[in-house]
């Protein structure tokens, strides 16, 4: 399924994203345009979030997400223009993701 939004607010995008997942579709890919492209899933105990790093130096960006898909994240899309990454998970390892990538984060210089 294919759908056009435009958002100025990621915290509308993020919400809209996890309703479209609980409804059972999974965003597979986002282009810069506004058109997102989804897939059935089963699966709903997944998660999306959108963080915004609008700091972040291009050589930090790897390490960025590299450590990101090693804790189970899948980068849906990295919006070069505003610093935003968009990105999917298991709901199940939330809290444990939450309670080492924070402090991890914080570590990182920009």
């Amino acid at each position: 399924m294919i759908k056009f939004k435009i958002f100025f607010d990621i915290e509308k995008e993020e919400r809209w994203l996890n309703e479209m997942l609980a409804k059972g579709w999974l965003c597979s890919h986002i282009n810069s345009a506004g058109i997102y492209t989804f897939q059935p899933t089963e699966n709903l105990e997944q998660v999306i979030r959108i963080d915004c790093q609008q700091e972040l130096r291009k050589e930090k960006k790897a390490t960025y997400k590299q450590l990101h898909e090693d804790f189970g994240w899948r980068i849906v899309k990295e919006k070069s223009y505003d610093g935003t990454f968009i990105g999917q998970k298991v709901k199940m390892v939330m809290m444990n993701y939450f309670q080492i990538m924070i402090p991890t984060l914080r570590n990182i210089n920009v």
